[in-house]
């Protein structure tokens, strides 16, 4: 099987470098990609030309690789398990409903609109809609500071849009959460990443963890055949959905590498 990584200098050092040498160990060929946004849209640019293009790879890196992929600027026949009405909070509330953490509070308006109702603190925001793109900035908890931090980490080079469309709702900070790679249904590996908003890296997830991923699984057909599951316990016990990310752009944190990359091998197509 073939894979294609971004060879982005940040994601190289986080977290491409490692699935790099899993995918090689498992003895599947290399390919490297760089994409940039140049005039309203992402571009891409194979590292390799001297190797046979791949007719259907795994493509894996940043958020921009995804939207370069879906928009067409890769070799034809290339495709991401990506699309963006499915990875849309307005989506998730829609179909998944009370499984998505906070649902109760969240509520759907324009950017600008937020920010005049809540100039302060309180709440947390994401993008959403049409125009977010695969992910126009990361959700944050708090302030206007948090926006800004989270718009300059993110969709550089476009302009700030106060018609664009975002979740907002009360913040209410998960004691743990975790990531949960899916595949065609099936967890094939978990990592604990935050402990009261702090990074905490462990690999797995309790049982109870990945039987409310698996349930929701299998009561709602997930964003994508291969995705990763955001899943955050309160203090009291109670379980949610914090998001859903496409696997091709996800940080694994304390998962096994190698075995992501054997259930890429054996659902993807």
């Amino acid at each position: 099987m073939d894979f294609v990584f971004s060879n982005s200098p940040q994601r190289t050092a986080t977290m491409t470098r490692s699935m790099v040498w899993a995918a090689l160990d498992e003895g599947h060929i290399i390919f490297e990609e760089s994409s940039h946004f140049e005039d309203g849209s992402w571009r891409m640019t194979l590292q390799n030309p001297e190797l046979t293009i791949p007719a259907n790879p795994f493509v894996y890196g940043h958020t921009g690789t995804v939207a370069a992929v879906a928009g067409g600027a890769a070799p034809a026949g290339w495709h991401v398990a990506w699309d963006p009405q499915s990875f849309d909070a307005l989506h998730w509330s829609q179909v998944y409903g009370d499984a998505m953490w906070n649902h109760a509070s969240v509520q759907f308006m324009a950017l600008e609109e937020a920010l005049a109702r809540w100039p302060d603190q309180g709440w947390h925001m994401r993008p959403c809609g049409a125009d977010s793109g695969p992910k126009a900035f990361k959700g944050f908890f708090s302030d206007r500071g948090g926006l800004d931090k989270a718009w300059s980490e993110s969709r550089q080079g476009l302009e700030r849009a106060g018609t664009m469309r975002v979740a907002v709702s009360a913040a209410r900070l998960p004691r743990e959460e975790y990531r949960l790679a899916f595949m065609q249904g099936e967890c094939v590996d978990a990592s604990l990443y935050l402990t009261d908003g702090r990074l905490t890296l462990s690999r797995g997830a309790p049982a109870h963890v990945l039987d409310y991923a698996t349930s929701v699984a299998r009561n709602h057909p997930l964003p994508s055949t291969h995705c990763a599951v955001d899943v955050g316990i309160d203090a009291d016990g109670s379980l949610g959905i914090i998001e859903f990310n496409s696997l091709h752009s996800s940080g694994l944190y304390a998962m096994d590498r190698t075995q992501v990359v054997r259930g890429i091998a054996r659902t993807w197509a």
